[in-house]
């Protein structure tokens, strides 16, 4: 090989390398500014001309967090296969993928209960064991809408 073949090669490894880096870099900058849009936007976002059927309901409102105390052996996996975020809401009557407005802020089915727990129950996804004991347990009027 000759010494312009090796400088050359080695020139190519070595801009793979930096924009390896760089894209790194960006990656972890991207998947902060998507948290960020996602807590914005997405959760809670269902345009209101999408639902063909909506009604209301009364019901018993909580929020869980992954702790196995609270949820099954596979605490950050929901009923569906999908890993928990935060915008899950946990139901045992209505279907997967359902929406659910609870205080102006949508929610899709993604989850299931305890088997003790009623059609009237609805349990929110939610990272921080505080905010979920501050919660509490409420009746609160909800949206259905698929």
């Amino acid at each position: 090989m000759t010494e312009p073949q090796k400088l050359l090669i080695l020139t190519a490894i070595v801009l793979f390398m930096f924009s390896a880096l760089a894209w790194s870099i960006y990656t972890i900058e991207d998947l902060k500014e998507q948290k960020e849009y996602q807590r914005n936007y997405v959760i809670g976002y269902a345009p209101h001309f999408y639902f063909e059927n909506c009604f209301e309901v009364q019901g018993i409102i909580t929020k869980y967090t992954p702790r196995p105390e609270e949820t099954d052996s596979t605490p950050f996996i929901t009923a569906t296969g999908e890993r928990v975020r935060e915008g899950i809401i946990a139901n045992n009557c209505l279907k997967f993928g359902t929406y659910v407005e609870i205080d102006g802020i949508f929610y899709t089915v993604a989850d299931r209960l305890n088997p003790r727990y009623g059609c009237s129950n609805y349990d929110i996804f939610c990272w921080d064991l505080e905010e979920a004991r501050e919660y509490g347990a409420n009746v609160k009027t909800i949206k259905i809408c698929y």
